[in-house]
């Protein structure tokens, strides 16, 4: 019995000797980037203008990208580039162009979402480290197999996985590197599955402009309830990391590019703490440095999926915004001020807010957030007071705070934590370290090599007489060379030739000449490494390579083929969940579509048991072998699933829209991955979405990224090397939200199961009953509601604990 309840003692006791795992903070700027490193962050992941999920963020330039660079190198630290949005054809030459310089200033690592630019980076910038984005979705084996497969060196781990599945992933594949998600913002949709932003407003969250329609006010169609129905606590999960370190994590990622340089401060240095000192950190010092962390900002903290598949806590129905940490308590309401008893320091101009009772549903829910532009205390104005005094803070001017008990006082923010904002131009640009090649003849020659096969020479003429004053010419020409300006390179290393027939300390060559010969040099350089970066562009259409062939006239043609366009014909059963299910186990083939001659398996983009689904959809498909059935691909874990079905010649296979084809080189590897690839949809928020105001893109055949088709070319006719392409037709509606976190669970019963509400008969669960009689008794596992937002209104369906939300038409 004991080891049955420690069988993870092996395992987690080789993992003791593991190093520890670095802490991977956010960079939204350049002051939060260097904030990051002063606090004792190991990596800081930033992003550039372009590439970046986190448009709306700072961001770097590329001079700004080589001064951190420099600050990364003089200290020993590390730096990843997000390169992590859906990439368009037209867009490709600019990302090499990008890729190059990140590569060639020595970035250590970038974090990738789409498969192009993986492939690309992998093929032509070998030296940078491919991290796997949570946006691709990568939650359990199989994808951790077709990551590693795919050149990925690391992942970052789906937000949804606790603790025990990290362990039993992390003994499973000790190849890939694992990194796990420990503080900050969680979205209630699966990271990268979420539509919601592209559908409502026309702005992709995978193309890093979020809308954040998950943190918008919704109201029940059904019982009238209203709030932040899909708004997530923030992740906290302070001491819990160090079971993640003891379990083999290799990096603890704290979520923050949009956020300040204060908050990634004081966020790092609590982690850091913990994880050197562990229980030497007392529970009071603990307390103090997350206190400074909710300063900066928090919503109310959650656990996540850490300790539970399903969610602890996940949503606040009330706020969804900064939650800061607790102040003191309200001893009189006056007219223009309100007297507070304080628990903790506050000094003139920090952030105050006061949350109203929410025991009940009536009234207002809504915080009143105010700075404290006047304190006074024992009779007088102070610019600081202590915890234990009582203080009177005026109000503004209009301002009435709740005069009822139970009114909660918050400290938003605290200008004693303010961090001061660095001088960048202090910070020097990195420049390239290179090894040069000087030889002196009877002219005088400098080589350096900037990649295999571009190497740059120039030759210059100089004139050599005899040194009047003797000191060695080779330690001169290092001294000249060294001195780079403002060339992207310095001299690592300078081998000196000397074979102009004088010796070393005999030869003089006017200054003039040397400066001029020097700057020539740095100059050609510079052009070389555009012209290298542009040379690699040119490369690009060879890396698109023929895909596996299939024979003539096992596709289907251009008419049938054409059917899939409609995918809710696609669908099984009622269509309400565009994936099939697993029952008791199986795939139900009764409930499947057939389209074109073709039963449909649209396989679900989240399966957290990836053998079983492998074994039930083999089962399904070798107990029919005269049915031809079209499988759909929605995840990068279904490419190792497909393997299991290559034998299997009745097994054809379409890209669904959860992978999004937005270019050639992502429709090219998937045709390479993918035995029979009938055809791939198109990234569908390339298309225009039915609820924005414009155009309705017109059914059939798409190009990849969006483009109309070539001339004369069908779903049956595709580009050389490319499988055919397919744009959804308008009408269907795909889920917003795609979700782990049950909404039954997290939203109607706050944070209970159905059942268990029921049995604890409180006021929450006897509320929450008004939403349907069915869900108040037991728990069935399905729930269908109707929710509204505005004029919009929307279905949440769940099935088997995933909620899928969908737009309604009216």
């Amino acid at each position: 019995m004991v080891l049955a309840e420690r069988a993870d003692l092996p395992y987690t006791a080789a993992a003791m000797s593991r190093p520890t795992p670095e802490i991977y903070a956010p960079g939204g700027s350049f002051h939060s980037a260097l904030a990051a490193f002063d606090a004792g962050a190991d990596t800081v992941y930033l992003g550039l203008a372009e590439f970046s999920a986190r448009k709306a963020a700072a961001n770097f330039s590329f001079d700004q990208l080589r001064r951190i660079r420099s600050v990364a190198a003089d200290r020993g630290k590390r730096i990843a580039v997000t390169v992590n949005t859906v990439v368009r054809d037209a867009e490709i030459g600019r990302l090499v162009d990008a890729l190059g310089r990140i590569e060639a200033i020595g970035v250590d690592a970038i974090v990738v979402q789409d498969l192009a630019v993986s492939e690309i980076a992998a093929r032509l910038f070998p030296r940078l480290e491919l991290h796997a984005s949570t946006q691709m979705a990568i939650h359990n084996s199989a994808g951790l197999t077709a990551a590693a497969s795919l050149g990925f060196r690391r992942v970052v781990l789906a937000r949804e996985l606790p603790l025990i599945s990290i362990r039993r992933l992390r003994a499973e594949h000790p190849e890939v590197e694992f990194e796990v998600f420990i503080h900050g913002a969680l979205c209630y949709s699966f990271s990268g599955l979420c539509l919601a932003s592209w559908a409502l407003t026309g702005r992709s969250g995978n193309r890093g402009e979020c809308a954040q329609i998950c943190r918008g006010h919704f109201e029940s169609r059904e019982s009238g309830e209203a709030g932040h129905l899909f708004s997530a606590r923030d992740l906290a999960l302070r001491r819990s990391v160090l079971d993640l370190a003891d379990a083999g994590v290799d990096a603890l990622k704290i979520e923050g590019r949009m956020k300040s340089p204060e908050y990634v401060y004081h966020t790092v240095r609590l982690y850091r703490e913990i994880l050197d000192r562990r229980d030497e950190l007392s529970h009071d010092q603990e307390r103090e440095l997350a206190r400074r962390s909710t300063l900066a900002f928090a919503r109310e903290s959650t656990s996540a999926y850490f300790g539970s598949p399903s969610g602890e806590r996940l949503v606040d129905r009330y706020h969804d915004g900064h939650w800061g940490a607790p102040l003191g308590s309200i001893v009189t309401v006056g007219r223009d001020d309100v007297t507070l008893l304080l628990d903790h320091d506050i000094s003139l101009r920090d952030g105050i807010g006061l949350f109203p009772d929410l025991s009940g549903t009536a009234g207002e829910t809504e915080p009143l957030r105010f700075s404290a532009r006047r304190i006074r205390c024992a009779g007088r104005s102070v610019t600081r007071a202590s915890a234990g005094e009582t203080v009177s803070i005026e109000l503004p001017p209009g301002m009435r705070p709740p005069r009822g008990p139970g009114c909660e006082v918050r400290h938003l923010s605290s200008r004693e934590l303010d961090l001061t904002a660095p001088n960048e131009a202090a910070f020097p640009l990195y420049r390239i370290p290179i090894k040069l090649d000087v030889e002196l003849s009877q002219n005088l020659t400098v080589r350096a090599s900037l990649a295999p096969g571009c190497v740059v020479t120039t030759s210059h003429d100089v004139t050599i007489d005899d040194a009047k004053v003797r000191r060695p010419f080779a330690d001169l020409i290092r001294s000249v060379l060294s001195e780079s300006g403002e060339s992207l390179f310095r001299p690592e290393s300078i081998v000196f030739t000397n074979n102009c027939g004088r010796s070393d300390d005999a030869i003089f060559i006017p200054p003039s000449e040397l400066k001029r010969a020097k700057n020539e040099f740095y100059r050609v350089l510079d052009e070389s490494f555009e012209r290298c970066t542009t040379d690699r562009v040119a490369d690009i259409p060879a890396l698109l390579a023929p895909p596996q062939p299939t024979a003539a006239g096992d596709r289907p043609d251009a008419a049938r083929l054409s059917a899939f366009g409609d995918r809710d014909s696609v669908s099984p059963g009622n269509r309400v969940i565009p994936f099939v299910s697993l029952v008791r186990g199986a795939i139900d083939r009764t409930a499947l579509a057939v389209v074109a001659g073709y039963t449909c398996v649209p396989l679900p983009p989240v399966m957290l048991d990836d053998v079983a689904w492998t074994r039930a959809l083999v089962d399904v498909v070798t107990s029919a072998p005269d049915v031809r059935f079209a499988v759909g691909v929605a995840n990068v874990a279904h490419l190792v699933v497909a393997e299991a079905l290559r034998a299997c010649e009745n097994a054809w296979f379409f890209v669904d829209f959860p992978i999004y084809v937005a270019n050639r080189h992502t429709a090219e590897l998937l045709a390479r991955r993918l035995p029979r690839l009938l055809f791939a949809y198109s990234w569908i928020e390339e298309a225009e979405p039915s609820s924005i105001p414009g155009p309705a893109p017109a059914p059939g055949p798409a190009a990849v990224g969006g483009a109309a088709p070539r001339d004369g070319a069908s779903p049956g006719d595709p580009s050389p090397g490319l499988p055919p392409m397919l744009r959804v037709q308008p009408g269907f509606s795909p889920p917003l939200f795609l979700s782990l976190g049950c909404y039954a669970k997290h939203t109607l019963f706050a944070g209970l199961c159905p059942d268990e509400a029921a049995r604890r008969r409180d006021p929450t669960a006897l509320s929450a009953s008004r939403a349907g009689s069915r869900a108040a008794s037991t728990c069935p596992r399905y729930f269908d509601h109707e929710i509204s937002q505005r004029a919009n209104r929307y279905r949440v369906v769940v099935r088997d604990c995933v909620t899928y939300v969908t737009k309604v038409e009216v």
